[in-house]
């Protein structure tokens, strides 16, 4: 169906900057808005967008059909950009279910950072078919494309096998970025959908991957001027995996992303497809890289003259409740007036020992009445004071122990933690609440500590390190990744709520080998502070302005 122009959607945006630097007025046309409104697609805060979807100078955006060239063409224009995202509606890919993306910046020549991108696909044999595979081999027909609100919809009827699944994609640009979605109901776990996989560009010539310190997925330079990168919104991803793909395929294409899989529960069924993606081409590297959009929670800003105090075992000797009050006095003497006490050794049965059984305090330190008093002068000399916490995880000689609340495997086997942490159950991330509201009440009403500090969660992806899905498919509340990251972040809200006060956390490490293990960048907002630290030392590709414009703002975090 081919839209007349006179249909077309502009949506024009104006930004200044205020005199602080930080304040951002946006005007923008009101059906700009109510387009993404009535498709659904209400632009959350809390997605991983790019800094690209919210530019800092004045621009632009516009949607139309090229009814002369059979293709969808995305603008955007700026003042010191121009960028054209396009979809040939006669390409090979777009017929086929794919998505090529081709996309011209500044007059530059035309490239494809997505060629070959598409749904995986699970056979009925169990084979997974890569998108350009099953292109091949699926009875494939593009039934309807069309334009409404700035909205371009392509819907599919794929059949392979005797099986026959439709699917929709839709794209529409924000800023510099073109965002998809893609999407099909069914949720058989063979003869379905299962992943999505961006494959390789095209047309990039000297392309580079570059992985930057404290994000996730890695970035693209070309032509030695240039940046994209193209990634999945895993805050709202059905997917259960995602695995890195980088390296060079020929001299102007290169692999650079994730991939997502889907995975089956204990009925062989899976989530139905269900991805938003990003492609984002810039001259400016801020541009492409993924960002918590979250506003800060009402206790950052009260962290901006606090300095950490982290009291781990015994680094002054013997070490009790009585002891490192006495320290609190004499650091008062010397002028650190103002702290973030963080203490980490106090539960009643020792670290990590029958969790997520917490209170009372450990004996072994002292006495509560004790422990109770260095809250109470850390409060009078108006510091933040914060108990460790950790709910990911139960011992079988837990107090609570239940095995219903335990994550399963597909087989129901019990899922335990990954990377050491072999001997931990795994709490359902759906059920971590359930135990912190528990236990934080006896905490809060007893010792009245005015801020929280929360192991492992702040730190890493939910699947990744902590295994929190569970394919038990009587648990329909945390069997993907967007679930997962979802009840971790009503479990950080639970306790700012709470403790009325910031909540800290552990930080996580970047690892190519392990993937896409850390999180806490994408936290922020939910977390007000972890422990921060620059991995690769003086050889790190630090880019400051992810640091100070994208995190800073929405956590306090301390180390280096």
């Amino acid at each position: 169906m081919i839209i007349p122009k006179s249909i077309q959607k502009t949506h024009y945006f104006e930004k200044k900057n205020s005199v602080s630097g930080h304040n951002i007025l946006v005007f923008f046309l009101l059906f700009a808005g109510m387009a993404m409104q009535s498709f659904g697609y209400a632009l959350a805060e809390d997605s991983l967008e790019p800094f690209g979807t919210n530019p800092s100078e004045a621009y632009a955006n516009s949607t139309f059909y090229d009814s002369t060239k059979l293709e969808y063409v995305f603008t955007y224009l700026g003042n010191e950009d121009s960028i054209n995202y396009s979809l040939r509606l006669n390409d090979y890919s777009t017929q086929n279910g794919l998505i090529k993306i081709r996309v011209n910046i500044n007059g530059s020549s035309d490239v494809y950072p997505v060629n070959w991108g598409g749904s995986r696909y699970r056979n009925l044999s169990g084979a997974l078919l890569e998108p350009s595979r099953f292109a091949d081999v699926a009875q494939i027909t593009l039934v309807s494309h069309f334009l409404s609100n700035g909205v371009a919809t392509f819907e599919y009827q794929e059949t392979y096998e005797g099986i026959t699944n439709t699917k929709t994609i839709q794209y529409w640009i924000k800023g510099k970025t073109l965002i998809f979605h893609i999407f099909s109901a069914n949720t058989e776990g063979k003869g379905n959908y299962y992943g999505f996989n961006f494959d390789r560009s095209e047309n990039i010539l000297n392309a580079r991957a570059i992985d930057i310190p404290y994000t996730i997925d890695p970035i693209v330079i070309f032509e030695d001027k240039y940046f994209y990168s193209v990634y999945l919104d895993r805050s709202k991803s059905n997917s259960v995996r995602f695995d890195r793909t980088v390296s060079d395929y020929s001299s102007t294409s290169i692999y650079c992303s994730f991939v997502s899989l889907y995975g089956f529960d204990s009925e062989g069924k899976v989530p139905p497809l269900n991805e938003t993606g990003y492609v984002t081409v810039s001259k400016e590297v801020i541009n492409v890289i993924s960002k918590s959009n979250r506003e800060p929670s009402p206790y950052r800003d009260l962290l901006n003259d606090k300095v950490v105090l982290d009291l781990w075992g015994a680094p002054f000797g013997k070490a009790s409740y009585r002891t490192y009050e006495d320290i609190l006095k004499e650091l008062h003497q010397f002028g650190l007036t103002s702290l973030a006490v963080i203490y980490q050794h106090w539960t009643r049965y020792g670290w990590d020992t029958k969790l997520p059984s917490h209170y009372p305090a450990n004996p072994d330190w002292g006495t509560e009445a004790e422990l109770k008093s260095i809250i109470r002068t850390a409060k009078e000399y108006g510091h933040f004071f914060a108990l460790n916490e950790k709910y990911w995880f139960m011992r079988e000689d837990s107090p609570y122990y239940d095995e219903s609340d335990i994550a399963k495997n597909a087989d129901l086997s019990l899922r335990t933690g990954l990377y050491g942490h072999t001997d931990k159950l795994i709490i359902a991330s759906d059920k971590m609440i359930k135990y912190a509201d528990l236990e934080g009440n006896k905490i809060k009403t007893n010792y009245q500590t005015n801020a929280s500090y929360l192991d492992i969660n702040t730190a890493w992806n939910p699947e990744a390190l902590l295994r929190q899905i569970d394919f038990d498919a009587s648990n329909p509340n945390s069997r993907c990744l967007s679930q997962t990251i979802r009840n971790n972040k009503n479990l950080f809200q639970h306790h700012q709520n709470l403790y009325q006060g910031p909540l800290f956390g552990e930080g996580g490490v970047s690892n190519i080998q392990l993937g896409d293990i850390r999180f806490d960048s994408y936290y922020a907002g939910y977390v007000d502070g972890v422990e921060r630290q620059i991995e690769g030392r003086y050889l790190a590709k630090i880019i400051p302005d992810f640091e100070l414009l994208g995190v800073k703002p929405l956590m306090a975090n301390h180390g280096m």
